[in-house]
């Protein structure tokens, strides 16, 4: 399930605190608002923008918090990027999240289905947003980024998370294995995805706690990685193509898990 990376990043405007970061977008930017607006220090608009943003500049107003609204230019500069959408904003970063270990036994003993995704050395920024946005619109509890050469957290996956973001847990930790473990000990049932896997999405059972991997288009999953998995399961199609890139992938995946869950 494919994944092109790009150069590594710059550490761009995310290096200078630890404890503020900076995102931009509009649904990026929006969802926060709308689920933490008590994080946000400081906003900046582009003058276009500024009308369809007037109830939140007056929130900010009533807050005593500033904002700016200036050129395409010095917004660029601000965010480290010319796909600003036309608005940034500095806001605190949220708390720590769970341990894995932690999360899994707190999923595994609420009763219902959860489903949670893992990403093996999935190094495009535009693939992690995107993959978080369909994970938060198919109802996905978390989004777990692995692999040394994964992408975290930035203001370009935010962007193309459309607030996804804010709608599921996103840890980020380097080794797989133990969340692997955690998982099944919790009662999930781990599943690889794979171009080669004898299982097919559509046949295959999927139970109410389910953890899904996927992995980089080059190297797909490692064998440690693989082998820690109860099963492996392939997307049928025409074989016209090696296979999907992991975003689509992770839609089509999950797309069946919300089908299955939601029919019964």
């Amino acid at each position: 399930m494919s994944d092109t990376r790009p150069p590594a990043p710059s550490p761009g405007p995310f290096a200078d605190r630890d404890d503020e970061m900076k995102i931009c977008g509009v649904a990026a930017c929006r969802a926060v608002f709308q689920n933490r607006p008590e994080a946000i220090i400081k906003v900046w608009l582009e003058d276009s923008r500024a009308p369809a943003f007037g109830e939140e500049m007056r929130w900010l107003a009533s807050q005593r918090l500033g904002y700016r609204v200036t050129d395409a230019a010095e917004l660029a500069k601000v965010s480290g990027s010319t796909h600003h959408e036309g608005i940034c904003v500095l806001l605190r970063a949220p708390p720590p999240p769970p341990s894995p270990a932690r999360l899994a036994a707190e999923l595994g003993a609420r009763p219902g289905p959860a489903t949670v995704i893992l990403l093996e050395d999935i190094g495009n920024p535009h693939n992690l947003g995107a993959i978080i946005r369909v994970a938060a619109h198919f109802g996905a509890a978390a989004v777990i980024a692995c692999g040394r050469q994964r992408a975290g957290f930035s203001s370009a996956a935010a962007r193309s998370a459309e607030g996804g973001f804010e709608k599921l847990v996103f840890i980020d930790t380097e080794n797989p294995l133990p969340v692997l473990r955690s998982f099944a000990s919790a009662g999930f049932r781990c599943l690889a995805t794979s171009g080669h896997a004898r299982d097919d999405l559509y046949a295959v059972e999927l139970p109410p706690k389910l953890l899904i991997v996927f992995g980089s288009e080059a190297d797909g999953l490692t064998r440690d990685c693989q082998q820690a998995c109860q099963g492996d399961i392939a997307i049928p199609g025409s074989g016209a193509v090696e296979s999907l890139n992991v975003a689509t992938a992770a839609a089509t995946v999950l797309g069946e898990v919300w089908r299955r869950q939601h029919s019964r």
